[in-house]
């Protein structure tokens, strides 16, 4: 009867003991999990606090451009008001000021700079239209990615270094390469490209 009790007693004691295990292995396991669900929301934090930062180096970006534009845009205007009212010589010197500044307006390798930074932030937009439309130009490239950051006309057109109704045409040339009907807001269908 004693040899009973003391195996009883130690089948009882080794099955606490075991449940105390597998108790302390669940505390550990549950604080394992709740230390990874940390460690993903800190890393999803830092990757959002990223990309606003980007978003906004990015619009930082196209307002520099177009403020650029825009005032080689008027230094071109006024040297242009120079060489109608000058003596023989100075036309020369102001069409060489007026060449330099086109050239830097139309310049390749800013823009180059804005898509990458636009790349960071708006991820396969760009490979999704040029998937979709392979017949898109540049041109309508650079406008579908302004249009995107929701930049007004007055910004697009600084930026294209084209007027206002030439956005206009441009919008409309770039919603039949899109194939949208005229019902369709290409602003919102820009903003909400699927991605691939």
């Amino acid at each position: 009867l004693v040899l009973s009790l003391l195996a009883g007693g130690l089948l009882i004691y080794t099955q606490y003991l075991r449940r105390m295990g597998d108790k302390i292995i669940l505390t550990q396991e549950k604080l394992l999990e709740t230390e990874r669900r940390q460690r993903v929301e800190t890393e999803r934090a830092q990757i959002s606090r990223e990309l606003d930062f980007k978003k906004q180096e990015l619009a930082a970006k196209a307002l520099q451009l177009a403020r650029k534009n825009e005032f080689l845009q008027s230094l071109n205007e006024e040297v242009h008001k120079l060489k109608e009212q000058s003596p023989d010589n100075i036309p020369d010197s102001a069409r060489n000021i007026s060449r330099w500044i086109s050239l830097d307006i139309e310049s390749e390798e800013e823009w180059e700079q804005f898509l990458a930074s636009f790349r960071e932030v708006h991820r396969d937009f760009i490979e999704f239209l040029q998937h979709q439309f392979p017949d898109i130009s540049k041109a309508e490239l650079r406008l579908a990615c302004l249009m995107k950051m929701n930049l007004s006309g007055k910004e697009i057109a600084s930026m294209l270094n084209i007027t206002q109704d030439g956005v206009k045409k441009a919008r409309y040339r770039l919603r039949k390469r899109l194939g949208l009907e005229s019902d369709v807001d290409i602003q919102q269908f820009l903003m909400t490209a699927p991605r691939k």
